[in-house]
C-alpha cells in the first residue's frame, strides 16, 4: 500500500509539471487588476498569473487552517466540558456509594419496590 501512494503521488507530481511546462505561456502572461469606483479609481501594477495563482494557493491553505483550528479549539473545550461534568458525576457516585455502604443492605432491600407476583 505504501508503493501504491508512492507511485500515484509521483503520477501526480508528473502529471502536474506536464500541465505548467504545456501553459508556461498562459502562466506568465502580466495582469492587472482595476477597481473603478465612482469617487475612487485603484489600479495594480502587473503581476505574472502564476504568482498570483500560487499567492491565492496559500491564502487557501491559511484559511482553512483557520477553519480546522477553530473546530479542534472547539471540540477541545465540549472534551473540557465532558471531563469536567465525568468528575461530578463520579464524584456523586462515591458519594452515593457511601451512603449506601453505611445504611446498609437491609435499608436497600426495604426502599426496593415491591412487584406483585
Amino acid at each position: 500500500m505504501r508503493y501504491f501512494k508512492l507511485i500515484l503521488a509521483a503520477l501526480a507530481a508528473l502529471l502536474g509539471f506536464l500541465l505548467i511546462r504545456q501553459n508556461m505561456d498562459v502562466l506568465t502572461q502580466e495582469l492587472q487588476f482595476r477597481l473603478n469606483l465612482y469617487f475612487w479609481t485603484f489600479e495594480s501594477s502587473g503581476h505574472q498569473l502564476w504568482i498570483l495563482l500560487v499567492f491565492f494557493l496559500f491564502v487557501g491553505f491559511f484559511v482553512t487552517g483557520l477553519y480546522s483550528l477553530m473546530g479542534l479549539l472547539r471540540m477541545r473545550r465540549t472534551n473540557h466540558q465532558l471531563h469536567h461534568d465525568l468528575e461530578v458525576l463520579r464524584k456523586e457516585l462515591q458519594v452515593m456509594q457511601a451512603q449506601a455502604a453505611r445504611t446498609g443492605p437491609e435499608a436497600e432491600e426495604s426502599a426496593a419496590p415491591q412487584s406483585p407476583v
